[in-house]
C-alpha cells in the first residue's frame, strides 16, 4: 500500500482506562505498516513511556482536541483525517458514541473501522466492526449500517508484531511451576498487585521466582515496593517497557487481569489465574475459564490473599492441567488476527477482481514465465508463446473455467496485481505479480479472487494442490481458510487443501 493512504487511529490510554485500547491499536498499526501504509495516532496517553513506545516504533502521535468523545474531538479527528488523506479511521474506546462516529465518517472522507467489545454503543455506522471476544455475536450489532461487515471472535485478536516471532514456539510444561509473572494491566492496579504479593508471602513461596509488572512510582508505588520486599519469593519489579513475549515464555504461570493481556498469554500458552479489575473484564475471565485456558478468580476487590495463594498452589502443582491450558490457549489465539483485519480492510478498499480478457494475454505470459513462478510450478520448464496462446484461448472459451485478474488500487488508478483461476472441478491456481510480493498483499488478493469466483459460481467447493516444498503457498492457502485434506493424488510431493 502506498504511503499516500495513511491510517488514523483514535484511541486513548491512562490510569483509569488502562493501556489496552492503545496497545491493540498498535498491533493493527504494525500490520497496516507491513503492507507499506503509514499510521498516525490521535491519542491522549499516559504514562509517557507508552507514548514513547509508539514514537519509537515510528508512529506519529498527536494529542486530541477537547474532552474525549466530545464534539470538538470529533470535528478535529475528522479534520486531521481529511488533511492526511486517510484511507481509514480506526476508533477504539468506550467513550466514543454513535454520534461521535457518525460525525467523523462523512466529514473525513475515510472508511471507518470500529473496535468494540460490548455491542452496546449502537447504532453502528461503520465499514468494519471488530469484536475480538468469545461472546461476540452478530445479534449484538443488529443496529448497524448496511455496508458494515463484522469481524467477530478471537480469530481477529490483535497481537503486536513482537508476538509474531513466537508463532512456531511451543511451551514445555514444567513439572512444578516455579516462575511466576504478575501483570495486572496499565491502570490503577497497585492494590491488586499488593494482594498478589501478600498471597505469595502467605503461601510460603520461598522457592518461587516472581516478575511483577507494576508502577513503582506515584500512587500506590511505595506499597508495591514494600510488599515485594516482604515477599519470600525472589521478586523483581518491572515498571515500564518489558519484553512481554519473552517474559511470558520465561514464566510457568501468571496472575493477570482479564483485559487484553490475557489473550496474549493464551497465544503464549501461559496458564493464568485471572483477577477482574473492571466490569468489562468479567466476560473475558469467565469465557477463558469456560474454555479451559485460565482460572477465573473473580473480582480483585473482594479477593483475599489466602484464596489467591491456594489457587496458585493448586495450579502450580498440576502439570497436566497446565499443559492442557497451554494447548487450548494457542488453539484459541493463533497470532494472525492483525493480518486478518488488515486483509479485510484492503479487500474493502483496495482489491477487486474482473474476468480476464484478450488484452491480458501478453501480461499473463510474462507472469507465467517469471522465474519464481516457474520454480514453484509442477512443470518448471519455460512456457513457449504458442503453447501459452493455445491454453489462454481455450481457457477463455471454457464456460466452466474461471480466470480472473485481481486488481490493486493505487493513487493513480487500478493496476493488475494477480491472476486467479479455478477449473471445472474448482481446483485453484493463484499467482501474484512480482512487484507486489513481500508486501503482505497475497492474502487480500487471493481473497478477492475467491470472493469473485464464488459470486460467479455459487456453491462451488474450491481446492488447491500445493507442492510440499512451497511452504509460503501452503501458509497462504491456510491463512485464507483452506484446510489440509491429505496428499495430492495427481502429483508427487504435493498436498491438497480444500475450502468448502
Amino acid at each position: 500500500m502506498p504511503d499516500g493512504w495513511p491510517l488514523l487511529i483514535r484511541a486513548d490510554a491512562g490510569p483509569r482506562i488502562g493501556a489496552g485500547h492503545v496497545m491493540r491499536c498498535l498491533a493493527l498499526a504494525q500490520a497496516w505498516r507491513d503492507t507499506g501504509g503509514s499510521v498516525s495516532f490521535l491519542s491522549a496517553i499516559e504514562p509517557a513511556s507508552l507514548r514513547r513506545r509508539l514514537e519509537s516504533d515510528g508512529f506519529d502521535v498527536t494529542c486530541p482536541a477537547g474532552p474525549a468523545g466530545g464534539p470538538a474531538d470529533a470535528a478535529a479527528t475528522a479534520a486531521i483525517a481529511l488533511d492526511l488523506g486517510a484511507s481509514w479511521v480506526v476508533v477504539d474506546g468506550y467513550g466514543f458514541s454513535s454520534d461521535y462516529r457518525q460525525a467523523i465518517r462523512p466529514a473525513s472522507g475515510a472508511k471507518l473501522l470500529v473496535l468494540d467489545d460490548l455491542g452496546r454503543a449502537g447504532p453502528y455506522r461503520a465499514d468494519l466492526l471488530v469484536n475480538q471476544n468469545m461472546r461476540a455475536r452478530e445479534e449484538l450489532y443488529a443496529e448497524r449500517s448496511a455496508q458494515a461487515r463484522l469481524l467477530l471472535g478471537p480469530r481477529y485478536m490483535l497481537l503486536r508484531s513482537e508476538f509474531g516471532r513466537w508463532r512456531k514456539w511451543r511451551r514445555d510444561t514444567a513439572p512444578v511451576a516455579r516462575k511466576l509473572l504478575v501483570t495486572l494491566g496499565g491502570g490503577e492496579v497497585s492494590d491488586a498487585t499488593v494482594k498478589v504479593l501478600d498471597a505469595l508471602r502467605r503461601g510460603g513461596a520461598a522457592d518461587m521466582e516472581a516478575v511483577v509488572l507494576a508502577p513503582t512510582r506515584g500512587r500506590g508505588g511505595k506499597a508495591v515496593v514494600a510488599a515485594a520486599a516482604a515477599c519470600p519469593a525472589t521478586t523483581r519489579l518491572v515498571d515500564e517497557d518489558p519484553d512481554m513475549p519473552k517474559l511470558m515464555a520465561w514464566a510457568d504461570l501468571a496472575v493477570a487481569a482479564g483485559g487484553g493481556t490475557c489473550w496474549e498469554m493464551a497465544f503464549m500458552q501461559l496458564p493464568a489465574v485471572l483477577l477482574v479489575l473492571a466490569d468489562n473484564q468479567r466476560p473475558n475471565a469467565e469465557d477463558l475459564a469456560q474454555a479451559g485456558v485460565a482460572v477465573n478468580f473473580g473480582a480483585a476487590g473482594t479477593a483475599r490473599p489466602k484464596g489467591i495463594a491456594a489457587a496458585l498452589a493448586a495450579l502450580a502443582g498440576d502439570a497436566g492441567r497446565r499443559a492442557e491450558m497451554s494447548r487450548r490457549g494457542r488453539s484459541l489465539v493463533d497470532g494472525r488476527g492483525s493480518r486478518r483485519v488488515v486483509t479485510e480492510m484492503l479487500l474493502t478498499d483496495c482489491f477487486r477482481a474482473r474476468p480476464a480478457g484478450p488484452a491480458d494475454r501478453e501480461m499473463l505470459f510474462a507472469w507465467a514465465n517469471d522465474p519464481q513462478a516457474r520454480s514453484m510450478s509442477f512443470s518448471q520448464r519455460p512456457i513457449a508463446w504458442d503453447e501459452h496462446v493455445r491454453w489462454f484461448e481455450a481457457a477463455l472459451r471454457e464456460s466452466r473455467h474461471t480466470m480472473l485478474i485481481v486488481e490493486y488500487r493505487l493513487p493513480d488508478g487500478w493496476r493488475p496485481a494477480a491472476v486467479f483461476r479455478a477449473d471445472a472441478e474448482g481446483v485453484v491456481s493463484f499467482s501474484l505479480a512480482r512487484e507486489y510480493r513481500g508486501q503482505h498483499l497475497a492474502e487480500p488478493a487471493l481473497r478477492a479472487g475467491i470472493d469473485a469466483c464464488r459470486a460467479r459460481r455459487p456453491g462451488l467447493a474450491l481446492a488447491a494442490h500445493v507442492k510440499e516444498a512451497n511452504a509460503a503457498s501452503r501458509q497462504l492457502f491456510e491463512n485464507v481458510g483452506f484446510a489440509f485434506a491429505g496428499p495430492c493424488a495427481a502429483h508427487d510431493a504435493c498436498r491438497t487443501y480444500r475450502l468448502e
